[in-house]
């Protein structure tokens, strides 16, 4: 398949969910219901909770057992299957040049055959495909809470913090650090979310 048709394969599924996507709402899904089992199982215990509290906590945890299955499952067909991704995947997420590529054409070809294409060892695909995966996983959570791609981790408590209407006073004694440091990295923030930001204030 020629390059020009990769391409234009990989756009026909934007419409659809990847598995990649799939993958990451599932996951999400499976750690909400086990903070809320785990919150209800908190409240009272055993002796303490009512019958249908017990209900409630039997089917929650038949539920997280479930999507914890699936999430085992989507996440061998991320790795194992073509079109686990599609074109925003790809273009959005922070990968190198060589992740990219291997990443695109892992979506028509095995591992052996992208080895063959680009003369590396099939075990090196395989690794840097799956380093892709994990960078585009960790984009699509961040993006699910609004985090703008690309910030450090500091950037990112800085950003949690005033997201929470902290004040920058706030913020620094949070974090022990400077006034200026939090301004410094608010400034950053915006910038590397091109001026589009969900900051609040």
């Amino acid at each position: 398949m020629s390059e020009v048709a990769e391409k234009r394969e990989l756009s026909s599924r934007q419409e659809w969910s990847s598995w990649v996507e799939l993958h990451v709402e599932y996951k999400d899904s499976c750690r909400k219901v086990d903070d809320y089992r785990t919150g209800l199982k908190g409240q009272n215990d055993a002796k303490g909770r009512t019958v249908l509290e017990e209900v409630e906590l039997e089917l929650l945890g038949s539920m997280k057992s479930d999507l914890t299955e699936a999430v085992r499952e989507l996440k061998k067909r991320t790795l194992y299957e073509f079109g686990a991704l599609n074109k925003d995947d790809l273009e959005n997420s922070i990968l190198t040049e060589r992740q990219r590529e291997v990443a695109r054409l892992r979506q028509n070809h095995s591992c052996t055959e992208v080895a063959s294409m680009l003369e590396l060892e099939p075990s090196t695909v395989f690794r840097a495909y799956k380093q892709a995966i994990r960078k585009i996983e960790k984009y699509k959570e961040k993006e699910k809470e609004g985090i703008p791609p690309g910030l450090s981790p500091q950037q990112e408590k800085v950003y949690r913090l005033y997201q929470q209407r902290k004040t920058r006073r706030e913020i620094a004694e949070s974090l022990n650090i400077s006034i200026n440091s939090v301004k410094t990295h608010l400034r950053l923030i915006k910038k590397k979310a091109g001026g589009e930001t969900n900051m609040q204030k």
